[in-house]
């Protein structure tokens, strides 16, 4: 009970994040066309900002995406198995989903490390606010993976979001 309210939180924190992302990229960008094209100046930081959002919002969406089962998936393949096969496949998909994710982790924070020191010309932030994207993404990947395969797993059906 207490897991689901959880999870239910953190999907809507994650998607209040998304849009309030893609608000502020599409204010951004749409700002600075007209200024561009309309007044001939611009905003500096616009470009840099959109970039580093986009990257965020990208990252964060795969996961909010991973645990609301909204990848594509071949459910009309799980469909015709039985729910001890389909678990059994759900589960060798889960563990390499969970190796891409530890991959990552481990990728991001090499990079994050390695970058730290680098910055954005306009913005003047640290380019780890670029890298720790692959972090970020990574943890909420296995984490999200790990759930669904819990919940694959316990399901009757063998399906992560019950009946399919």
């Amino acid at each position: 009970m207490f897991l689901k309210s959880l999870t239910h939180w953190i999907n809507k924190g994650l998607e209040l994040f998304l849009v309030v992302c893609l608000a502020i990229m599409a204010i951004l960008v749409f700002a600075n066309v007209v200024l561009r094209y309309g007044f001939d100046s611009g905003i500096a930081v616009s470009e840099e900002l959109a970039r580093l959002l986009f990257v965020w919002l990208i990252f964060l969406g795969a996961v909010l995406a991973t645990r609301q089962h909204a990848h594509i998936a071949f459910n009309s393949f799980l469909a015709k198995r039985t729910p001890t096969c389909r678990k059994i496949l759900i589960a060798i998909s889960s563990l390499l989903m969970l190796v891409g994710g530890v991959i990552f982790v481990i990728g991001g924070w090499k990079q994050t490390l390695i970058n730290m020191d680098n910055s954005y010309p306009v913005l003047g932030i640290s380019y780890a606010w670029l890298y720790g994207t692959a972090i970020v993404f990574g943890v909420g990947l296995v984490l999200s993976t790990i759930l669904n395969m819990w919940e694959s797993i316990t399901s009757p059906t063998g399906f992560p979001g019950g009946d399919e």
